[in-house]
């Protein structure tokens, strides 16, 4: 593994940390549902059915189940007090539960069906998943009027983290999918994700007034259309 490589692991790992100590702190869950159950279905695919042959990967793969299964925890003890619908509130497990399912199917089906070695492509689509779905979450804790959940610490490591992943995970492709005749795709998905992630970073450092003119409707809006 490149020292890169291995940098932006360290970083991520940080990342998971940071998600775990802050959903305990808060009891909230520090990541949104749909990426967890991306991550988690990934990384169970990882450890039983992706075939690895860099052991330090097989042993990588292994220490982040065992770390997405406290947050997975994290997600279904805490998730359902924070729905505001009380439908979702009641089916929210269930919801996750199909999503886990969803997750290893379709992941699944698209590594096969691509020849996606040990699953890096769609690693980084799930990577671009998660950083929009963050920014949805955290406009949705805003409109309920408050930031439980969520850590400015993980945000700046998941960037930075991300740098350093796709350049690792740039030439990483290359060496796992020798038959792929480019990857503009995997590009495409770097710079997507580094756009979101900054996005992100701006949005947690952004004026409390001026994320509630986001996510408030335009009241003057809201009278002109009742007239």
């Amino acid at each position: 593994m490149s020292i890169i490589g291995a940098f932006g692991y360290v970083l991520w790992a940080f990342v998971y940390f940071a998600w775990i100590y802050r959903a305990f702190r808060d009891r909230a869950p520090a990541a949104p549902m749909v990426a967890v159950c991306c991550n988690f279905s990934w990384e169970v695919l990882d450890v039983f059915a992706f075939p690895n042959p860099n052991p330090q990967f097989v042993f990588l793969g292994r220490a982040w189940l065992v770390i997405d299964v406290v947050i997975l925890w994290q997600l279904l003890r805490y998730g359902p007090a924070l729905q505001t619908v009380p439908l979702r509130r009641r089916f929210y497990r269930p919801m996750v539960g199909f999503l886990l399912i969803l997750g290893l199917t379709g992941q699944y089906a698209f590594v096969s069906m691509y020849q996606d070695v040990v699953g890096i492509v769609i690693s980084y689509v799930i990577v671009l998943i998660m950083s929009i779905a963050f920014i949805l979450m955290f406009l949705s804790r805003i409109a309920q009027g408050h930031r439980r959940g969520i850590s400015i610490t993980a945000g700046w490591l998941k960037l930075v983290g991300s740098v350093f992943s796709a350049v690792h995970g740039h030439f990483l492709v290359h060496w796992c999918n020798p038959h792929l005749p480019n990857v503009s795709l995997m590009d495409f998905l770097f710079a997507a994700i580094f756009i979101f992630d900054c996005a992100y970073v701006a949005m947690l450092h952004a004026p409390q007034s001026w994320l509630r003119a986001l996510v408030e409707p335009d009241r003057n809006l809201s009278v002109e259309v009742a007239s």
